[in-house]
């Protein structure tokens, strides 16, 4: 099994750079990616790649109440990514901070276009009563 593997970074685009493949030792089948953030935000505090074991991985994950990363935090939490194949976690953390993103474009088009019918429909109620004078 080999696995990306960075030092702990700051940034996503600094484990990009310094990210190195690695050979797992015998028993660590999985490949951790483990992405801290700040206080409810997406500010990163850290980017961590490794091989790990199941066990490990699972434990992160269990520790996050946040599978999903979906859900901003009130203090600084942690979003856990943990794949079985080789090399699965090169661009992991890019692939779901881009959904991050993805996530919160679409609930603003969204609520924008309620917005958008609403005022429709307001100004379509104030032509009625014009015309009807």
């Amino acid at each position: 099994m080999e696995c990306y593997r960075c030092p702990v970074s700051v940034t996503k685009e600094e484990c990009q750079q310094n990210q190195f493949l690695d050979l797992c030792i015998t028993g660590y089948t999985t490949c951790f990616t483990q992405v801290k953030y700040a206080i409810g935000s997406r500010a990163i505090l850290n980017v961590t790649k490794s091989c790990v074991d199941d066990t490990f991985c699972e434990n992160e994950r269990s520790k996050t109440e946040n599978p999903n990363c979906d859900v901003l935090s009130e203090d600084n939490y942690d979003c856990v990514w943990c794949c079985h194949e080789d090399k699965c976690n090169e661009n992991s953390a890019g692939h779901f901070l881009q959904g991050d993103y993805s996530a919160i474009l679409v609930t603003m088009v969204i609520a924008i276009s309620f917005h958008v019918l609403q005022l429709l429909s307001s100004s379509e109620g104030n032509l009625l009563s014009v015309g009807d004078r």
